[in-house]
C-alpha cells in the first residue's frame, strides 16, 4: 500500500526553503569543452516529465529539506566527467549486464544505475528495464545496452535541469531516444526518497571496466 498523500500545505512547507533565490547562477554552456565540437545532434524537446510528488521527496524524520541548488551541483559532476572523457563512446549497461567488447565498438563499459549525489539531490542514470512499477515509462522494447558518450548524456541532463529544476522548481526525468527504443533515463530526485531507495546500486565488478 502506498502511504497516504500528504496535505498540499505540508508538501509546500517541505519545499519552501528549497526554491533558490532569483539571482541563483545558471550553468555555463560548456566552457571547459570549448576546444571540442559541442554542437550535438540531440533533440530533447518534449522528452522531459517534471515531478514533485511525495515519493520523489524524503520525508524521513530529521531529513533536510530539498535544496534545488544541490541538483545543479550533481549536474556539474556529470559535466566534470564530460570534460574528462569528451566524445569517447562507452557501452552503458543495465543492472548486472556484463561488458563484452566487440571489434569496432566501445573499448569500455559503464555499469548502471549510476548516481551523482550532492547532499539533498541525486542525479541518477538508470535503464528502463531496471525500473519496476513505473507506469509512465515509454513503451518497450527496453534494451540492456546503450552506446553513448558522457557529453551527450550531459546535454540531456542539462535539458532536464533547465526545464524542471531551474524553470519550475520541480524534479523529474528524461528518456533519450535510441532508434525505436528508450534504453535508459536520467532522473533528478531527492536523496533518500522513496524513488531513490527503489533503485538498486550498480553490481560491483559488472559493467565497469575502468
Amino acid at each position: 500500500m502506498f502511504p497516504p498523500i500528504l496535505p498540499i500545505v505540508v508538501l509546500l512547507t517541505r519545499l519552501s526553503s528549497a526554491i533558490p533565490p532569483p539571482s541563483a547562477p545558471s550553468l555555463p554552456s560548456l566552457p571547459p569543452l570549448s576546444s571540442l565540437n559541442t554542437s550535438l545532434d540531440v533533440d530533447t524537446r518534449g522528452m522531459c516529465e517534471c515531478k514533485i510528488t511525495n515519493d520523489w521527496l524524503n520525508f524521513d524524520a530529521g531529513a533536510p529539506f530539498l535544496d534545488f541548488q544541490d541538483c545543479e551541483k550533481t549536474l556539474r559532476q556529470l559535466l566534470a566527467d564530460s570534460v574528462d572523457f569528451g566524445r569517447e563512446n562507452f557501452e552503458w549497461l543495465s543492472l548486472g549486464t556484463p561488458f563484452h567488447p566487440v571489434r569496432g565498438g566501445p573499448k569500455e563499459g559503464r555499469g548502471t544505475p549510476k548516481r551523482y549525489v550532492h547532499n539533498t539531490c541525486t542525479l541518477c542514470l538508470v535503464f528502463l528495464r531496471d525500473l519496476k512499477n513505473w507506469p509512465s515509462k515509454p513503451p518497450p522494447p527496453y534494451p540492456d545496452k546503450y552506446v553513448s558518450d558522457y557529453l551527450s548524456l550531459y546535454q540531456y541532463g542539462k535539458s532536464l535541469w533547465s526545464d524542471c529544476v531551474r524553470n519550475k522548481h520541480e524534479l523529474g526525468w528524461i528518456a533519450p531516444r535510441f532508434g525505436f527504443s528508450h534504453p535508459m533515463a536520467l532522473f533528478f530526485w531527492q536523496t533518500g526518497s522513496r524513488k531513490d531507495r527503489g533503485v538498486p546500486n550498480t553490481i560491483a565488478g559488472l559493467g565497469e571496466t575502468a
